[in-house]
């Protein structure tokens, strides 16, 4: 592989190639946390503390998006490999702010909407703790 002489633009990366990779991690982890939200039931089952599952599921979020992430810039990664090129600073900044950036948005969208609406149809959880949290989990998201 050759060093890159000129920088890297988003639009250079092999757009086909990179969704039909993302599709298939997509539906990796959809799998995955579909099975996680299931344990995480099983496992509660009987507590009677009806906050450990929706923070456990928070917990699992996080846990799950931060190696979703990993899993994206290896994928990226392989793509541009696959174009004959390296990756270069440039390369990782356009991966981290085109590509993780806007998984982990839409991911921290996805995840405070399922519990706005879940509490909108069940009224299970405290609505002060759910704020709290909800908030807590997007500086978590941030940080990843």
């Amino acid at each position: 592989m050759s060093s890159q002489s000129t920088p890297f633009h988003w639009n250079q990366l092999d757009e086909k190639l990179a969704n039909l990779m993302h599709s298939k991690l997509a539906e990796e982890f959809g799998k995955l946390n579909r099975e996680d939200f299931q344990q995480i039931h099983y496992l509660n089952m009987g507590n009677g503390n009806a906050m450990t599952v929706p923070a456990q599921r928070f917990e699992m979020h996080v846990l799950r998006t931060d190696e979703m992430a990993a899993r994206m810039y290896d994928m990226y990664c392989e793509v541009w490999r696959c174009q004959q090129q390296s990756p270069s600073p440039d390369f990782v900044r356009a991966v981290c702010k085109h590509g993780i950036g806007m998984m982990l948005s839409a991911r921290t969208n996805s995840v405070t909407h399922e519990f706005e609406m879940e509490q909108m149809r069940t009224h299970h959880h405290n609505p002060q703790w759910l704020k709290a949290r909800t908030e807590s989990f997007k500086r978590e998201m941030q940080l990843l």
